[in-house]
């Protein structure tokens, strides 16, 4: 992409879309012309309702937008837009849900949009002889694009010898959705109760597979088993990065494909580059990367107090990204005191969020927090730090904690974050930063005017995009992706 000197970029809007250019990698990225998905206030098509409230969105490389709203009836739904044309409905609660004939959907859960359509779990109303143990459902696109049920409390599951799926398909930790397909735990009963209760599934976009169940054989674990799958990624291949509770003690992080599975990290094993031994891996998500190219990164915690960041260096082994207690790149004499959620990118960059320790190089409890990053396999970097100045906002404006951001493939970071301004007081904003050339650039604050259509120009109050974290390979649902499309939700001072 940097050969040639020059990017495009669109940005999804909850409502709007915006082209982008890059003259050069050094150079500021802006914002053009925008692309009016859905307002407030318009009828939600496929229903008799208008949109009240966007609650989020999520973005396939495709471009196509698949975004959660509330509606006039009270009721919550998701809608996809192809790039074109009129959004087109998925699901609404209190609305017969997809493949029954009468049973009404109770709740949407997490939600996501590969290259062949939606992902999202659901909880269904207790009518109709639906009970606790029958209304958690998993709705997946197929290979074709068709929107099929791939499991369901008490439906049979796979590789089980006759046995049904138990409760608890209905889990926001676990799900993660690649272009592959579809990963989800199952914590409860398919085998009937007691030993065997936890299992490990993935999709594939036409067959649900076991990957792992309570009880299986641990690979170079000592004898232990498998008792429990908890937070994973998944690349565009299939292949997850998994925590696993072992039976009768400790956890690991495994590698589960179309083989056997490959232990990755061991609790009491030599932390790489440590000098001590791992704690524990991590077991949530945000704290978990992989890429297409077979890369991995993880956090865990070490012997002795204090965690660290294991990254790849490039070469096929792993080093020490970031550890509790080293120096934190660009700053004056400030420490990590938690690493913290990262991403992992298709180049190899890397996205972190550290904390810092209060006291420690001046810092305060207004500026313990920041981003760093990595261009491909390079060393650390700061992005942006709580209480720092924003690139393109007036001096004497900071930074506020806790941002959400994306990675892409290409070294490129979207932030998207509160600031506090002379003069205004506080706001959002919208950025991007090129972990290549170290250039931020401000996209959209409060107070930009938008054209939402021919001649109809807002004024934003509000924004809000992207997820926690992604790296646009492991399977988290994203909002910005590498042809540099962002999906976001912008409030104006119509309340539209």
């Amino acid at each position: 992409m940097r050969s040639d000197g020059s990017w495009r970029h669109v940005m999804r809007v909850g409502a709007a879309a915006f082209l982008v250019l890059l003259p050069h990698a050094a150079r500021a990225v802006e914002l053009g012309a925008i692309e009016t998905i859905a307002l407030r206030f318009e009828a939600a098509p496929g229903t008799a309702y208008t949109y009240q409230l966007f609650n989020g969105a999520a973005l396939n490389d495709a471009g196509e937008v698949l975004f959660w709203a509330d509606v006039s009836s009270g009721g919550r739904g998701l809608w996809r837009w192809t790039g074109s044309g009129e959004e087109s409905f998925v699901a609404l609660t209190g609305e017969v849900a997809p493949g029954f004939t009468t049973v009404p959907l109770d709740t949407i859960g997490y939600f996501s949009l590969t290259a062949d359509g939606p992902v999202f779990f659901g909880l269904l109303e207790r009518v109709e002889g639906v009970t606790a143990t029958t209304d958690d459902v998993v709705y997946a696109a197929s290979s074709s694009g068709d929107l099929v049920r791939i499991a369901r409390e008490d439906d049979l599951a796979p590789g089980l010898g006759g046995a049904k799926f138990g409760s608890q398909l209905f889990d926001q930790s676990s799900p993660v959705s690649s272009d592959f397909g579809t990963l989800f735990h199952n914590r409860s009963e398919p085998a009937g109760g007691g030993f065997g209760d936890n299992c490990l599934w993935r999709y594939d976009g036409a067959v649900t597979t076991l990957l792992g169940i309570e009880g299986d054989f641990a690979p170079d674990a000592s004898g232990n088993t498998f008792r429990g799958f908890f937070g994973s990624v998944m690349n565009d291949l299939g292949v997850t990065l998994t925590h696993v509770r072992l039976d009768p003690f400790g956890s690991a992080l495994y590698r589960f494909g179309d083989g056997p599975p490959q232990l990755v990290a061991i609790e009491g094993m030599p932390a790489p580059g440590t000098g001590t031994n791992l704690l524990k891996a991590t077991e949530n998500r945000d704290e978990l990367g992989i890429n297409d190219a077979g890369d991995i990164a993880y956090l865990g915690s070490l012997e002795g107090g204090g965690s660290a960041i294991f990254a790849p260096d490039g070469a096929g082994g792993t080093r020490v990204l970031v550890r509790t207690g080293d120096p934190a790149p660009g700053t004056a004499g400030a420490e990590f005191s938690f690493p913290d959620d990262i991403a992992l990118g298709a180049d190899g960059s890397m996205v972190i969020e550290g904390q810092l320790t209060v006291g420690v190089g001046g810092t305060t409890t207004f500026s313990d927090s920041g981003l760093w990053g990595t261009a491909g396999y390079g060393p650390l970097q700061r992005i942006a730090r709580e209480g720092d100045q924003p690139a393109g906002l007036v001096a004497g404006s900071t930074y506020g904690a806790n941002p959400r951001w994306e990675l892409n493939g290409s070294g490129e970071v979207i932030i998207s974050g509160s600031y506090t301004a002379p003069g205004e007081g506080t706001g959002d904003g919208l950025w991007h930063h090129d972990l290549y050339s170290g250039v931020t650039s401000l996209l959209l604050r409060k107070g930009d005017v938008v054209e939402v259509a021919p001649g109809d120009l807002r004024t934003i109050t509000a924004i809000s995009a992207l997820g926690r974290a992604a790296g646009g390979q492991d399977g988290r649902t994203q909002a910005w992706n590498d042809a540099g499309q962002i999906a976001a939700t912008l409030t104006f001072s119509d309340n539209t």
